[in-house]
């Protein structure tokens, strides 16, 4: 790829779509779009066809995550849940319930066995996606919880707030490992570098942070 040949694959006169997320297989986008007035979630082709409608409900949904065996669609809900869909059919599969004010995010475990929710509320919790019962609560930022991120193996996930701190957990352990801030920013995503070592995040004033993640599971 080059750049080059571009393929507009939505193009509904005043109507926005975004957060657009690859399948593991790369067959196919799920997406966010206003195309029928509030925030849903669709998917569709890697090619635009075959538009998919998984939520239809009065609250904004957002932040589509794929399961790592790209079966199904883990969304995040201003209605304080999240759900899980069969990203085949469109079914809605679990919900899960018992934040305290609207998901932001939300982050499959790389073996599928977890998800993770963060919210307004603060707090980042862990759920089963097969019973949607809640796993943990791993504790509260002092601010709304704005992305969440797991890393490729091991353990750690990361959460990023909107007070300027990102905060990494250990799954096992059920507490935070490590803290890092920037004072007076606001982060609105996360990425850990394939080998964990490096965590970034970026914030409102468009500038991306690299963290030195290297040293946790240390002894």
């Amino acid at each position: 790829a080059d750049g080059q040949s571009l393929t507009n694959l939505t193009n509904l006169p005043g109507t926005s779509d975004f957060s657009p997320a690859w399948s593991p297989d790369g067959m196919r986008i799920a997406f966010v779009s206003e195309r029928t007035g509030d925030p849903e979630i669709f998917s569709m082709t890697a090619g635009g066809q075959a538009p998919l409608n998984l939520t239809n409900d009065a609250a904004n949904d957002i932040d589509p995550a794929w399961s790592p065996d790209g079966t199904q669609i883990a969304t995040g809900s201003a209605d304080q849940t999240a759900r899980v869909w069969d990203a085949g059919g469109g079914e809605a599969l679990a919900m899960l319930e018992g934040h305290g004010d609207g998901v932001t995010a939300v982050a499959w475990s790389p073996d599928g066995a977890q998800i993770a929710t963060a919210s307004w509320d603060t707090s980042l919790r862990l759920w089963d996606p097969a019973t949607g019962d809640e796993l943990a609560s791993l504790g509260d930022h002092e601010d709304s919880v704005s992305a969440v991120v797991w890393a490729a193996e091991g353990p750690f996930l990361a959460t990023a707030d909107r007070d300027g701190a990102v905060i990494v957990w250990d799954a096992e352990a059920g507490r935070a490992a490590a803290e890092f801030r920037r004072e007076g920013v606001t982060f609105f995503a996360l990425a850990w570098s394939p080998d964990g070592a490096t965590l970034a995040s970026a914030d409102l004033e468009g500038t991306v942070t690299f963290w030195d993640a290297s040293g946790l599971g240390a002894d």
